[in-house]
């Protein structure tokens, strides 16, 4: 009884003593933070490749997969910039290709497109040149594909058209630059 009773006021004075300063408490709640936020941009990151995954299966089976991709292996990258065939993901539902294309120029362009009641031709502001772009869209297979005439493309998802609403809309254009 006596060695428990030592032992019970012996361990609590020696957490006291090794209690964390306010200073270490703070590099490790900050610590803990910057991991939780990793966990969280490495789960994101692996729902964004699970859906272009699942975005490329689609475009397979639905036989709009560009022949380049389903035929052969793309060629390797030379240059820093895109390659002809290749779309870059801006998301899981807006991708560009070549000339100066740029994803805030494909965000625009499907802001533009959805506000027009979903045709086309479609004037974009393009935040890199600082002006409107004239581009043509057709829809297809799932996608509607803008096209600039500086040879820009721009595609974004159906889905995501349908899902869009005026809402969304408000708050893009209060948030970003859509017009000269």
């Amino acid at each position: 009884m006596r060695k428990a009773l030592a032992l019970t006021t012996v361990v609590p004075a020696l957490l006291v003593g090794c209690s964390v300063g306010g200073d270490d408490q703070a590099k490790i709640d900050a610590a803990r933070r910057q991991g939780q936020q990793e966990e969280q941009i490495k789960g994101l990151q692996r729902e964004q490749a699970r859906l272009q995954k699942r975005q490329r299966e689609s475009r397979k089976s639905q036989g709009t997969d560009p022949p380049a991709s389903r035929s052969s292996p793309a060629p390797p990258t030379t240059s820093n910039g895109p390659q002809p065939g290749t779309y870059r993901a801006c998301d899981a539902n807006i991708s560009v290709q070549g000339g100066n294309a740029d994803c805030r120029l494909a965000e625009n362009a499907f802001y533009e497109y959805w506000t027009n009641g979903r045709s086309g031709p479609i004037s974009v502001y393009d935040p890199t040149t600082g002006s409107l772009v004239a581009a043509t869209c057709s829809s297809g297979g799932g996608q509607v594909t803008c096209t600039t005439g500086g040879g820009a493309s721009l595609r974004f998802s159906e889905v995501a058209l349908d899902a869009y609403n005026q809402s969304q809309a408000d708050r893009y254009a209060s948030t970003h630059k859509v017009r000269p």
